[in-house]
């Protein structure tokens, strides 16, 4: 079953539903599925009853849940597992693009499999948990720079950039972490930052609004270097699942392409943004807090060593217990197939 096709083919609005359960281990090619879970904004369940598909009411943990099917797929209005009821619409807003199909993440799917721990969830789990490490940027080429900002930089970092750079052209597509208007402020001091780097390399604008089209987001493989801004990672991060930009980025690096983030643009690439939440208001109610995952590291930018913060990210450390480096203001880390190389004042949180 493609499953994407399938979805495609019910041609339902956008932001208004999620492919739910299963069905991201089907269209990664993590295993087989036999039916296709639907969770859809009451509107568009109302409008699918009203078309004529098949309506019956379930039992689920002891609660009915009214349920839709027409061939292989079946639709919700609504959804809890193990006592757990996450909001619909948060589920949807937080989905990750496939295809133009919004799924499910895998990390979430995860999440919910530990906790209903069937038979069948342990045997998912495991295929989750192999897939995901194979799949942590080991299986494609890195060249990606964290960073806390773009300027200033360490005399090293910044030649370091402008070699990896140049080697692929003069061009860089600077993605906004929200819409700028009038004089873009933001994006023209970015344009200094990388005439500082090299008066060779222009760069262009992007932001993830409806301004720019699909189309125009493929245009970044033609790019040298794909430079992610700062801003609200939550933000920024939301705005990305919509626009299915982690595919994106994945296929740009398999084709040897240089990623630079800053701040937020930097914590999106771990696999976790959760660590931002000591720096960013969560504005958009964001739940999934998965990243990117191009690193197998979290990133701490703009630190300053004082106690409360180091204190902060030992607690976070023992809860999650991946590594953390982090990175002041004029620091980054250069992460390739050779390893991770820390310039200036940037080094990996020793775990207590």
């Amino acid at each position: 079953m493609n499953i994407t096709e399938e979805v495609r083919k019910l041609d339902l609005p956008m932001g208004e539903y999620i492919v739910l359960g299963s069905g991201i281990l089907g269209a990664l090619g993590i295993r087989e599925i036999g039916d296709i879970d639907l969770l859809v904004n009451p509107s568009v369940f109302d409008r699918l009853r009203a078309d004529g598909w098949d309506y019956d009411e379930i039992e689920i943990e002891g609660q009915i849940r009214e349920h839709l099917s027409r061939g292989d797929v079946e639709v919700y209005r609504d959804f809890w597992y193990g006592g757990h009821h996450p909001d619909p619409a948060t589920l949807i807003a937080d989905s990750y693009m496939i295809d133009g199909i919004p799924f499910l993440s895998l990390q979430k799917l995860s999440e919910i499999k530990r906790i209903l721990a069937r038979p069948k969830d342990l045997r998912d789990i495991e295929l989750i948990d192999t897939y995901l490490s194979k799949k942590t940027v080991t299986s494609m080429t890195r060249n990606i720079f964290l960073l806390s900002m773009m300027s200033p930089l360490d005399e090293r970092l910044r030649q370091t950039l402008a070699q990896e750079i140049l080697r692929r052209g003069t061009k860089i597509a600077y993605i906004s972490s929200s819409p700028q208007s009038g004089d873009r402020p933001y994006y023209q001091s970015t344009i200094a930052d990388y005439a500082a780097i090299s008066p060779d390399i222009h760069v262009d604008y992007f932001d993830l609004s409806d301004a720019f089209t699909d189309q125009m987001l493929a245009e970044l493989s033609s790019y040298a270097a794909i430079s992610l801004s700062g801003g609200n990672t939550f933000t920024f991060m939301d705005s990305a699942r919509k626009r299915g930009l982690q595919t994106i980025l994945e296929q740009y690096l398999a084709n040897g392409g240089v990623l630079i983030g800053a701040s937020a643009g930097s914590i999106m690439c771990t696999p976790s943004i959760e660590l931002a939440k000591f720096g960013d208001e969560n504005e958009v109610g964001m739940t999934d807090f998965s990243g990117f995952g191009f690193v197998d590291f979290e990133f701490h930018p703009h630190f300053t060593g004082e106690q409360v913060e180091r204190e902060q990210l030992s607690e976070y450390q023992l809860v999650y217990g991946r590594d953390i480096y982090t990175c002041k203001n004029d620091a980054g880390l250069h992460v390739s197939d050779s390893g991770v190389e820390a310039f200036g004042d940037a080094s990996k949180l020793m775990k207590k």
